[in-house]
Parts: structure tokens; sequence; C-alpha cells
């Protein structure tokens, strides 16, 4: 197994966004909800745009309309959506169709088993699940035991709770769960809401090298 895929989520300050996109990740994720503390407002910091190109920029959003979605991948060139709110199978099948070419992700909340087990019976599948303890920048993991539950054909991305402490946990995780891709960090990188502590992240990066 490579290293595993991994987003780096909640970015809004400028120079923050520079440094942690030379690290490389793959994801970067931009929240457009505004009740969060990491919103980033409706067009992202001019940083954004000079990210390594594979760095693909993602905007998360909650319950949005579908129009404000299309207008924000547009208007900021998202490469990738994430859908964190109670978004179903119509909403995506309609997002789908709007945004053909563009990623889709949809954030599960895992309270239970049943949650990861209830995945495989959506009729409209996303390009990629993300697994997820609360509504997101919580900081707390689920019981990552449940995973041997997953069923899905779909990969996923395991999100909530991951920090230097458990990060070798995540990937025995992950390599016994070949559905698992990639793993989100985000609350317990930061030094305050929105803002990444780069000097951990490398560190998470070069422990995910194998």
């Amino acid at each position: 197994m490579g290293r595993l895929r991994v987003k780096v989520c909640g970015m809004r300050d400028g120079d923050n966004i520079a440094a942690v996109g030379a690290l490389m990740p793959e994801y970067m994720g931009f929240i457009f909800v505004p009740a969060s503390p990491r919103y980033v407002g409706t067009s992202l910091p001019p940083e954004a745009a000079s990210l390594p190109p594979s760095v693909k920029r993602v905007g998360v959003f909650r319950d949005a309309p579908l129009h404000q979605i299309q207008e924000a991948v547009e208007r900021n060139g998202l490469s990738a959506v994430q859908l964190h709110g109670d978004e179903d199978d119509t909403y995506l099948r309609e997002l789908r169709s709007r945004l053909p070419s563009t990623l889709i992700m949809k954030a599960i909340k895992v309270a239970t088993r049943s949650d990861i087990e209830e995945i495989s019976h959506r009729t409209e599948s996303p390009d990629l699940y993300l697994l997820d303890s609360g509504a997101g920048g919580t900081g707390v993991p689920f019981d990552w035991s449940w995973l041997e539950s997953y069923q899905s054909s779909i990969p996923c991305i395991l999100a909530g709770g991951i920090d230097l402490t458990n990060i070798e946990e995540a990937v025995r995780v992950a390599q016994m769960n070949p559905a698992l891709v990639g793993l989100d960090i985000n609350s317990r990188f930061e030094v305050s809401p929105g803002i990444k502590d780069v000097t951990k992240i490398a560190e998470a990066l070069m422990r995910l090298k194998v």
C-alpha cells in the first residue's frame, strides 16, 4: 500500500494555505458553511489559485442550494465538492448532472455500526464517502473497528479525531480495509480554528509514507 491520500480540511488563511500546499496533500478542503468557525467566505484567498496542480481544491457544503454549489465550483475552480448535510440520492443525482466532471464526496455521520452498514443501500453513489463521527471539525473519532462492516464498492476516507497519537492506528485500519483510501485531518492539527500547524502536518505526512 502506498501513502494514503490526505485531505487537510478547514483552510482559510492565505499564508497557511500556501505553507500547507507546499507539503503536497492530495486534497485541501475549504468550508463554505457560514455557521462554521472555519468558513472561508464565498471566494477563496488568492493563494488557493497557486496551489500545486496535484492538490485538489475541495469545497465543503451542508444542505446548500444546488445553484450555490455550482457557482462556487465555477468561481473558485474547485475540483471536488464534499456534502456534509442531509443530501439524499435525488440531490446527488442532480448535482452530478450539473457538475459531471467534479469529484463528489458524501460525508456520513457514523454514530453506530449500522450507519456504516446502511451505506450499501444507497442507490445514488458519490465518488468517495467520508466517514465522520459528527458534523465536522469535532475532533472525536468513532469506533474504527466498525469499518469491518463496510461493504460498499465506493472507496472511503476516514475523518474525525485523527492526530499524531493515533495516525499509525489509522494506517493499520486502512491496511485491513482496502476500501479505506485516505484520511481527513482538521481540528487536531490546528493552532486555532482554520489555522493549521504546518510542522504537525509535515510530520503526519512523513509517517504515512511506506
